[in-house]
Formats: structure tokens, C-alpha cells, sequence
């Protein structure tokens, strides 16, 4: 698929979350900030494919890991030759898959605290030292409800507002620079 045959099909799509992720992407990647040509990407809930077709035209490979695979994903699955699709369920998929290898994981499965808590935790060793844990609904406003938001703040208790980026569509990254500090923001 050619940049421009990709820029058509973004545009003719509807959704507020592709056009939210296409901005959000094409920033990240602009800036070579988190996501370049060379990245490996591990996402965790992948639904229609929305996310994974736009990581799969930044990123050079892409793991997506989801229960179930809709109509829409197995269309994005024949358009990108870079994404390999595991259908099951993470905790028992993501432990199989080779430690210390993605640039990016990226959390979008079940959003309740306990869910994303063990998505993080389960991915954390399959992230390079130097590599971006981020994840999809992240709103403040549902602070102490049992959600992404807490969930992110209850495994990363030193992260602070200079580590932790929020995006207009409730997207949060967290960029980890050197060794260990993937652990250390866990302390």
C-alpha cells in the first residue's frame, strides 16, 4: 500500500478513534518520539484493527493479540504483510513471546482496573529497556472508578506528569529512557 493509497483510506474513514490515532501517530512518528520505521509493536486488543493498521504503516512489525478476530481486522490482516495476528488470550499468549523485543506495547483490551494492571504486567518484560508502555482510555476524570486510570498509577507509583504523556483520545504513553527505569517507576 503506498503512503498515498493509505491517506485516501484514512480520510474516507469515519471513526473518531482513526482519526484521533492517525494524528496521534503521525505526531509520535513525525517527532520519531515513540514509533519509527525499525519499531516493534505488541498490542494488546486489537478489536477492528483501527490501532494496528496505524501502527503497522509506522512501525516495521506488529504483534496484535486478541480474542476474537472481526471481519474489519482480517481485512486490515490481508492489506499489511508486517502484522501477525495471535488469536487467544494474553495472559496466556504474551508469555510465550520473546523478552526484551518490542519498542512499543501498546494496552487496549478489557479497560478495568484488574485487566489492565495484569496487561501491564504480563507485557512489562516483553518491552526493551529503553522502550514506550502506553495503552487507550486513560481519562482523569474516572479517577478511583476501577479504570485504566487508576491502573496506570497503581503499577507506575513514581510516575509524575513529565514521564506520563496524555493524548486527546485518552491514549497515555510513558517513555522509559534507560536501563531499569522500567522498574524503577514501579518502586
Amino acid at each position: 500500500m503506498t503512503p498515498t493509497s493509505m491517506t485516501l483510506l484514512l480520510t474516507t474513514q469515519t471513526s473518531n478513534k482513526q482519526k484521533s490515532m492517525k494524528m496521534i501517530l503521525s505526531k509520535l512518528q513525525k517527532n520519531k518520539k515513540f514509533i519509527n520505521k525499525n519499531s516493534k509493536v505488541l498490542e494488546l486488543g486489537s478489536n477492528n484493527g483501527v490501532s494496528t493498521s496505524l501502527f503497522a504503516y509506522y512501525a516495521s512489525e506488529v504483534v496484535a493479540v486478541d480474542l476474537y478476530k472481526s471481519i474489519k481486522l482480517e481485512n486490515i490482516l490481508q492489506q499489511y504483510q508486517n502484522i501477525k495476528f495471535i488469536q487467544g488470550d494474553i495472559h496466556y499468549i504474551v508469555p510465550t513471546l520473546e523478552n526484551n523485543y518490542f519498542d512499543v506495547v501498546y494496552i487496549d483490551a478489557d479497560h478495568y482496573i484488574t485487566s489492565v494492571i495484569r496487561d501491564i504486567l504480563v507485557s512489562m518484560p516483553k518491552l526493551k529497556n529503553i522502550g514506550v508502555m502506553a495503552g487507550h482510555d486513560y481519562h482523569e476524570v474516572e479517577k478511583n472508578k476501577n479504570t485504566a486510570y487508576d491502573a496506570v498509577h497503581a503499577v507506575f507509583k513514581n510516575i509524575d506528569n513529565n514521564t506520563l504523556e496524555i493524548f486527546s483520545d485518552s491514549t497515555w504513553a510513558i517513555k522509559f529512557n534507560k536501563v531499569g527505569e522500567l522498574h524503577e517507576a514501579r518502586l
